[in-house]
């Protein structure tokens, strides 16, 4: 057995040991064992809340980190917030030196897209969104890494703030949606969808190709902005449709296309 077959043996021991330990039954009764004390935290808090174990937390972390830097010295890792977006977690992360260098939007929920641009801003750290657009995705990258006075959204939904945002009304969420999203660059089917939200549809509707697109893209950008090459605020269009259908550019085509955008706009006050 040559030393890089031995280096995987031992690798495939190190995951079944991991295994092991974080396997159901040990975290039954781990539970089991603090019942009482768990008890004691029902009785006193309204149910349901979160129990963290922050010194299991930080062996987790400990353990993430070590495993990486036993083969990569310099490696640096980074947590994913829409993992857990709790501020206990967050904090912890932080102070682990689980860094952020640039934030990846991938919430629905608007109060928290808005929350997370403004401490972005503070902080002075890019944000990047990609958005589902039927078999294609629309790419928002705001640079408060360079301009800390930009625009939420990059200016999108207006000068949004937390305080307008909680005067706004179910009915206003499709065309804040949409404002967001970016009327002239949404697909009319789309569009469509933005009514039966909460009806027939969870959320932004969402396709395997479109969410295909969206990693790759966030990657490349990811990559640009570790290599501190050139990237600008705004937003663009990855648009697979324009690029293989031959028939998108054509002038029947394109009039069609906004002729239903622009009714559908009109219906929800754009």
């Amino acid at each position: 057995m040559n030393k890089r077959t031995t280096n995987n043996v031992k690798r495939i021991s190190h995951a079944k040991d991991a295994r092991k330990r974080g396997n159901l039954l040990n975290v039954v009764n781990y539970i089991l064992g603090r019942k009482k004390e768990i008890a004691g935290l029902v009785r006193r808090h309204r149910t349901p809340f979160y129990i963290y174990d922050r010194e299991a937390l930080d062996s987790s972390i400990d353990s993430f980190l070590s495993s990486f830097k036993r083969e990569i010295p310099s490696f640096k890792g980074y947590y994913a917030v829409k993992l857990n977006h709790h501020p206990f977690i967050v904090k912890r992360a932080v102070q682990k030196e689980l860094g952020l260098d640039v934030l990846v939007d991938e919430l629905d929920n608007p109060e928290l897209k808005i929350r997370l641009r403004l401490e972005a801003r503070k902080r002075g750290i890019p944000v990047i969104m990609a958005t589902d657009n039927g078999d294609n995705i629309i790419f928002d990258i705001e640079r408060y890494d360079l301009d800390k006075k930009l625009m939420l959204f990059n200016g999108a939904a207006g000068d949004l703030t937390l305080e307008k945002f909680k005067n706004f009304q179910p009915q206003d969420m499709p065309r804040l949606a949409t404002q967001i999203a970016g009327p002239h660059v949404v697909v009319p089917r789309m569009l469509e969808s933005v009514f039966e939200v909460g009806k027939s549809l969870y959320s932004w509707p969402q396709l395997g190709d479109a969410a295909a697109l969206a990693g790759v893209s966030v990657a490349y950008v990811v990559k640009r902005l570790a290599l501190g090459e050139q990237l600008k605020s705004g937003k663009l269009e990855v648009n697979l449709d324009s690029v293989f259908d031959p028939k998108y550019h054509s002038p029947d085509a394109v009039a069609d296309r906004e002729n239903r955008r622009k009714k559908i706009l009109k219906n929800i006050g754009l």
